[in-house]
């Protein structure tokens, strides 16, 4: 019995040694596997987050450009006035531009050029987009008046291109009660200013076009951070976030399953008696076989697990 009993530990441990390398490597991939999918989960609802993000941006600034865009292309600017002085015979003499019919043209162009940012906080979705206007046309006509000369003159201004900054919540789980906590004017590039029709009072041009610069960035400013930032503040509680929300993904918290290869012996009784061996019948002898071309020599742990096999299979029987 007790050879038996080592024959059978043998062949456990020797078909665990060649079986269990390989289930350990299954388990490893698994779990990988698992690993990599959870991480791909949460990209593609964070992907779709921000699909519905940007649809919902579109959606305000398109509705807004219709109903309101009238109002803000071509945006009217305020007569305004530009007052500079030059030294005559020891003397400041001022001078005086009084600037009318102004306006700006191309805010209909504003739009979100990016992907938007979308983020979890609290109960709460952060949604951050930076958006874009270009080429803005400013205009003004004017007159000039120094020392009894007043010329008339026209001032014409590009900006190339308009950043705009904007941040709102929206509630997580109906999409709605939109919130704007920033809206402002992130950067201005590709200002030019041209004046033309100061004739002899070319001296003032740099002046003037150092006032009119201010003008037209306080206009804007204007624009930008108060009206059009006004009307976004009063329609986004009207606004729903697109259907399918994600907020966040849940994480894998299955426990791991425990495969047991081998049931584990139960304990014996001091007064269990061993069962008798009764002795195997002699086998038949069997015909000899035709000689066989010689297998390739197996792999060391290969061969004791087969071993190990046909031994339980030869106690079995």
């Amino acid at each position: 019995m007790c050879s038996c009993q080592r024959i059978s530990q043998q062949s456990i441990i020797a078909i665990w040694k060649f079986y269990g390398k390989k289930m350990k490597i299954w388990l490893l991939v698994i779990s990988s596997l698992c690993i990599h999918l959870q991480g791909i989960v949460a990209q593609w609802d964070d992907d779709a987050n921000v699909i519905r993000g940007n649809n919902y941006i579109d959606s305000l600034l398109r509705d807004m450009l219709e109903e309101r865009g009238h109002e803000y292309d071509p945006y009217i600017l305020e007569d305004s006035r530009i007052a500079f002085s030059k030294k005559v015979v020891f003397i400041n003499v001022s001078g005086e531009a009084k600037l009318h019919n102004g306006y700006i043209t191309g805010m209909k162009t504003l739009h979100r050029p990016e992907n938007c940012i979308v983020e979890d906080q609290n109960d709460r979705l952060l949604v951050k987009a930076d958006l874009g206007a270009g080429i803005l046309n400013t205009h003004y006509d004017g007159t000039v008046k120094f020392m009894n000369f007043g010329p008339t003159i026209t001032v014409l201004g590009d900006i190339a291109y308009l950043e705009v900054h904007m941040e709102f919540t929206v509630d997580s789980y109906t999409g709605r009660n939109g919130k704007l906590h920033e809206f402002y004017i992130e950067d201005m590039k590709g200002m030019e200013i041209r004046i033309t029709g100061l004739g002899p009072l070319n001296w003032a041009l740099n002046y003037m076009i150092s006032g009119v610069t201010s003008l037209f960035k306080g206009f804007l400013k204007r624009m930008i951070e108060n009206r059009i930032r006004d009307h976004i503040d009063e329609n986004l509680p009207n606004y729903k976030f697109p259907e399918g929300i994600t907020t966040t993904v849940e994480p894998i918290t299955e426990e791991p399953t425990t495969v047991t290869l081998w049931p584990e012996p139960e304990p014996e009784t001091e007064t269990a008696s061993e069962p008798e061996l009764t002795s195997l019948p002699e086998p038949e002898p069997e015909p000899e076989p035709v000689p066989e071309p010689e297998p390739e020599p197996e792999p060391e742990a290969e061969s004791q697990a087969r071993n190990a096999m046909r031994v339980l299979n030869y106690l079995i029987d």
